[in-house]
């Protein structure tokens, strides 16, 4: 009997949840849309061979790389950005930021306030703290996700103590590097059905590590 090529072979769901995790990071990382991950989320649950699962991660990650690489882990970067503060002509009032069906971005330079509120109705929030300066030195994040995303990237020196209320949602810390006397960021409000992600220079993706980028 004539064996199946190998990209013939049926996948099984761990196979199925190892590639949502690549396409979850890669949108976290800003490789892929809000609409390109829900497209080849969908189509990810429908594949049932390896070349079907295959043209879902070809553009994000490297051509030839082996399984073999996936024992390969990388010591995070010592030069990694570390949080900047400066408390004078600080604003009181709150930084408010809404994306409902639509995307928020904050990255390069920028305030962040001491007081943010964060809401989101299917849609998705990223604030990038890596060359923020922050006005304080225990900032507050309110959250309202509802089906939506905030993310947030924080540089090494920063801690975060989280009080999100999630309902069918999830709420992760990866990552981080708070070291001595470490800034404080405090999350505050409720998630449903919606994904909160801290994430810290000391965190490797699932692809990097599989593919041997770390």
């Amino acid at each position: 009997m004539t064996q199946p090529a190998r990209g013939d072979l049926r996948a099984s769901d761990a196979d199925r949840t190892l590639v949502e995790e690549v396409l979850n990071n890669a949108y976290v990382d800003g490789r892929l849309t809000r609409d390109e991950l829900d497209e080849r989320l969908g189509n990810l649950w429908r594949a049932r061979t390896f070349n079907d699962l295959a043209p879902l991660t070809e553009d994000l990650v490297p051509v030839g790389h082996q399984l073999t690489h996936a024992t390969q882990y990388s010591t995070p970067a010592a030069d990694a950005p570390v949080a900047r503060i400066d408390t004078h002509n600080t604003t009181q009032a709150t930084d408010t930021i809404t994306a409902i069906l639509g995307d928020h971005k904050r990255t390069a330079e920028w305030r962040m306030r001491q007081d943010t509120n964060a809401t989101t109705v299917m849609g998705t929030i990223k604030l990038d703290l890596t060359q923020a300066v922050l006005e304080s030195p225990q900032p507050r994040v309110h959250v309202n996700c509802v089906m939506g995303d905030v993310i947030l990237r924080v540089p090494a020196g920063v801690a975060v103590s989280n009080h999100v209320s999630s309902l069918l949602a999830d709420v992760t810390l990866k990552g981080l590097r708070p070291g001595p006397n470490p800034i404080t960021i405090t999350l505050t409000g409720f998630s449903l059905m919606g994904d909160v992600k801290v994430i810290g220079p000391d965190h490797v993706s699932f692809a990097d590590k599989l593919f041997g980028r770390a």
